[in-house]
């Protein structure tokens, strides 16, 4: 915004003349403002929602992605695999303003059963239950509760005598878990 003194002349047909200096209020169309969001980070197969923050009437809102420069529709939920940049460009009367959105994606780490399902006869010696990791801490858990009945790379199901129990496991390094594997079963 600025002011500035402008002089307006005017005269007419009959000879009459006017003159005057005035400060005048000469309004620039600002550059809108633009918020693309708070960076983020991601688990990796976890959403996010690209949405313009305090969006404003009138102001023409476009996103575009750094890995292929491909737009990107506003409110879309995206599941990226690797980290990505989110740029969001607001326009308004020619001017235009950009804010991005980083989004970091860190792997989950990834846990495999080595053991199969197993049946037994009652006194028979039970063999542990086995797994391995890319990364973390093995966590073992009973499925028909959800809780947690050991950690390492291996478990042992001894408590399982007369019964029939299933297990499933995830890894975790901290940050992310790794998706749950079982179930895997031990028949008595």
């Amino acid at each position: 915004q600025s002011i500035s003194n402008v002089t307006v002349s005017y005269a007419s047909g009959d000879r009459c003349s006017f003159s005057d200096v005035t400060g005048w209020e000469i309004l620039a169309p600002g550059s809108p403002s633009v918020d693309a969001g708070r960076d983020t980070i991601l688990c990796s197969g976890q959403s996010i929602v690209i949405q313009a923050q305090n969006q404003v009437a009138g102001v023409a809102y476009t996103w575009s992605e750094s890995l292929s420069s491909s737009s990107v529709i506003d409110g879309t939920v995206v599941t990226p695999t690797t980290d990505i940049t989110y740029t969001l460009t607001a326009e308004l009367n020619g001017c235009a303003t950009t804010d991005s959105r980083i989004v970091t994606v860190i792997t989950a780490p990834v846990v495999t059963l080595l053991s199969s399902d197993a049946f037994y006869c009652e006194g028979d010696v039970i063999n542990d239950l086995t797994a391995s990791t890319t990364s973390g801490t093995i966590t073992w858990f009973n499925s028909s509760t959800a809780i947690s009945v050991g950690a390492g790379t291996t478990y042992s199901p001894a408590g399982v005598i007369g019964t029939s129990e299933c297990f499933y496991v995830i890894a975790n390094d901290g940050v992310c878990p790794s998706l749950p594997q079982g179930p895997i079963c031990v028949v008595v």
